[in-house]
This record gives structure tokens, C-alpha cells and sequence, in this order.
């Protein structure tokens, strides 16, 4: 670990002291590594502005990484929002269908697919637009909080002794 706080080192300031003596820092100390959470503001907050921070294309898949984001990974039992990314220009649109939190980086990975545009017009840096379906995040924050609901009136009813286990909040039921 000392080994990769040295690394970590070249990105802070040299008042830290000693190399035996390094302070330990979050991944997020680092310039365009973590992606501020904006959708944990709001459940009702649907379109921002970002930057683009990296970008990679596999197999038809675009990954995306963001310096914001409004939209919310999958994790708790519930889907992760869907929607769209757009360049400012206007060239390139990207269909959003899965995001996932890679807690290791503290980063929000955004999947998808291109629309309109290919992947050589992505810049690093570029400022985008990035709009979440919002009849779908609000399907999927009802069935989350239903899921609540639902362990607290077996609790309230006599099944005390039912523990909640991981909850599945998809629309679909599968």
C-alpha cells in the first residue's frame, strides 16, 4: 500500500513529509477520477450539464465517465436510470441503458449505444448534456420505496421474526 500512496504522492502537495510518513488519499483527491454524485440531491432532478472525463467503445458499447451525474446506478435492488448523453454540438447522441458505481475508483459508469454520431467525435473534456427518462426513474423510486413499505407492514402485522433480505425493485419482476 505504502507503494501506491507514492504513486498517489506526484498528484499532491510536498508539504505531506517523509516518503515513511505519507498521508493516505482517497482516489477522489485526484483531478477528474470521481464523479460527484448530483442524482443523490434529488430523486426529481432528471437533466444536467457535464463534462466528459473518459470514454471507451467494445463490441457497440460506448462506456462513459462523467465528472456529474444525475443518473443512478444499479445497486440496492433497483435498475439503474436510462436516458440519453448529448454532445453541446448537437453530433453526437448516446442512448443510456445500464450505469453501475465502481466504488473501487468512486466513479458512475454510463453504457449505451450510439444514436446519432460516432465514437472519434467524443472529446475528452467536452461539455454534454445528459437527460434521465423520467417516467422510468419515477416507476423504479416507487416500487423502491414500496419495497420499504412492504418489510415494515410484515414487520407491523406479527412477522417480526421475517428478516428483510436484498430487495428487488424492477419493474419487470425478473
Amino acid at each position: 500500500m505504502a507503494n501506491f500512496y507514492r504513486y498517489l504522492r506526484q498528484f499532491n502537495t510536498p508539504e505531506w513529509g517523509e516518503d515513511d510518513n505519507i498521508a493516505p488519499i482517497s482516489p477522489c483527491d485526484l483531478p477528474y477520477v470521481c464523479t460527484k454524485k448530483t442524482y443523490l440531491e434529488s430523486t426529481y432532478l432528471f437533466s444536467s450539464s457535464v463534462v466528459l472525463t473518459e470514454a471507451t467503445f467494445e463490441n457497440g458499447i460506448v462506456k462513459l465517465l462523467f465528472d456529474s451525474t444525475v443518473f443512478h446506478p444499479q445497486g440496492g435492488g433497483q435498475p439503474s436510470d436510462k436516458g440519453f448523453a448529448y454532445s453541446e454540438d448537437g453530433v453526437i447522441e448516446i442512448a443510456i441503458n445500464m450505469v453501475k458505481e465502481d466504488r473501487v475508483r468512486g466513479v458512475v459508469e454510463h453504457s449505451g449505444v450510439f444514436v446519432r454520431g460516432v465514437f472519434d467525435n467524443l472529446h475528452m473534456g467536452a461539455v454534454m448534456s445528459l437527460n434521465v427518462d423520467e417516467s422510468w426513474r419515477r416507476e423504479c423510486a416507487r416500487l423502491h420505496s414500496g419495497g420499504h413499505l412492504l418489510d415494515v407492514a410484515m414487520r407491523d402485522i406479527g412477522f417480526s421474526s421475517l428478516k428483510p433480505t436484498k430487495g428487488y425493485h424492477f419493474p419487470d419482476g425478473n
